[in-house]
């Protein structure tokens, strides 16, 4: 699934309005379909259902993630040290 996120997460930094942000889920929703399907195994069907649950998850909540304010064009290092801060033990 890691491809498919970093796909999504690309589309995300580049998206400027609401409707890049459905394509992009859209998306990522295709993408792990296609990488479960080409796996053809065992597991397919909890895969499968893993996919769906990412996708509920960045459809409903993935709001805070895109936003059109300035925040959103930080440095990727600006991100990580804030993300640092706030969830590493000092």
């Amino acid at each position: 699934m890691f491809p498919a996120c970093q796909k999504h997460d690309w589309m995300y930094h580049k998206a400027e309005i609401e409707e890049d942000k459905l394509i992009a889920n859209l998306v990522f929703l295709l993408n792990m379909i296609l990488l479960v399907i080409h796996e053809d195994n065992f597991l397919d069907k909890n895969r499968l259902y893993r996919a769906m649950t990412y996708f509920i998850a960045v459809y409903y909540c993935g709001g805070g993630a895109f936003s059109e304010d300035e925040a959103k064009k930080l440095p990727v290092r600006d991100i990580i040290n804030e993300l640092e801060m706030q969830y590493l033990p000092s």
